[in-house]
């Protein structure tokens, strides 16, 4: 479930036009742990991007991209992650799930926040923020609904959004009753 999140966030499966299969993800150097355990599970190799600071995990080997679709087919929320992942599974004839619903407990948004969550402390107001970013908001309504918090939009033209748990019973239940078990 956490690989399914961290995927959902940040990854990309490709096909090449000669039929090849890669799993990539990028992630700023500060989260590399994350990649290192990609890479312990699956294998695969991290290196630094030629065009930005950021660091990118490639998987190409057909045995840890088999591994991994097993390990993420019934947990990938992202409808544009989920159509690639359709894509690579009817390349390797392998049946289609239907992803299971999120529940509170689960793994996933530990893996989603790890690629694309935030937490602020405003000093002002004494006030702890958790959010996380995205340019579609289909994935931070359906947090919103099982952790609550809101969902914004970050930008005038609708562009981007924001799920964000500021209330103080929510960000504690998070802390306390989710990232503890899911960190």
């Amino acid at each position: 479930q956490w690989v399914a999140g961290l995927i959902d966030g940040d990854g990309n499966l490709y096909i090449s036009k000669k039929g090849y299969v890669e799993l990539s993800v990028v992630i700023e150097p500060r989260d590399i742990s994350c990649l290192l355990k990609l890479k312990q599970r699956y294998g695969g190799y991290i290196r630094q991007t030629y065009h930005s600071k950021a660091i990118r995990y490639r998987l190409h080997n057909k045995n840890g991209i088999l591994h991994i679709i097993s390990d993420i087919s019934m947990f990938v929320v992202n409808p544009v992650r989920l159509k690639q992942l359709n894509k690579v599974q009817a390349l390797y004839n392998i049946k289609a799930n239907t992803p299971l619903p999120l529940s509170y407990n689960s793994a996933y948004l530990s893996g989603f926040f790890d690629s694309d969550g935030s937490v602020y402390f405003n000093k002002k107001s004494i006030q702890i923020f958790i959010s996380v970013s995205q340019k579609d908001r289909y994935i931070l309504d359906l947090l919103s609904k099982i952790y609550g918090g809101k969902v914004y939009s970050s930008d005038a033209k609708k562009t981007a959004f924001k799920w964000v748990v500021y209330r103080k019973e929510e960000v504690l239940g998070l802390v306390d009753k989710y990232f503890k078990f899911n960190p």
